[in-house]
């Protein structure tokens, strides 16, 4: 992923993942998530190229949105 996000002949990325990376308050489901969550997260906003974050996989109605500003 770093790699890529390295890469300058790209203007604008989104992240597409299907397990989630945040709790969404399931005790099965959010066991499993990534391994290196935070790390991922956190370093999210060092490449603002990233215009989007998608991830799947809830099995119940979750939504959440965070903006970074400036956009």
């Amino acid at each position: 992923l770093y790699a890529c996000l390295d890469k300058r002949n790209y203007k604008y990325a989104m992240i597409v993942m299907h397990h989630q990376p945040i709790p969404v308050g399931s005790d099965w489901l959010d066991g499993l998530g990534l391994i290196n969550a935070d790390e991922l997260l956190k370093s999210i906003p060092k490449y603002p190229r990233i215009k989007a974050f998608v991830y799947g996989h809830v099995h119940q109605a979750y939504a959440t949105e965070k903006k970074r500003y400036p956009v």
